[in-house]
């Protein structure tokens, strides 16, 4: 997941940062903004987030419907790894 600072509805945007870096499969602008705070606070962070739109140009169209089961989804995959995983664990997965 590649992140930035602004919202983007452009494919070609998307396609620029493929060519950059092959494996990226979405952008992302918030896990950006928790990447800094984070590092600014020198603290641990994760980013769970599930895909509700696809910078396609049709953002407006297809993002009111996604949204509330994206954000339901990211949630409850949250929630799950919380119940899954004890505090030794954490430590270890947030050691890196």
């Amino acid at each position: 997941m590649a992140s930035g600072v602004v919202v983007v509805d452009d494919p070609s945007v998307m396609e620029r940062i493929a060519q950059l870096q092959d494996d990226a499969v979405a952008l992302d602008m918030e896990a950006y903004a928790l990447a800094a705070a984070a590092d600014l606070m020198n603290t641990k962070w994760m980013v769970i987030k599930t895909v509700q739109d696809f910078a396609d140009g049709n953002k407006a169209a297809t993002e009111g419907d996604i949204r509330p089961f994206a954000a339901y989804s990211s949630a409850k995959l949250l929630d799950i790894i919380l119940e899954e995983i004890d505090a030794d664990d954490w430590e270890k997965i947030m050691k890196y």
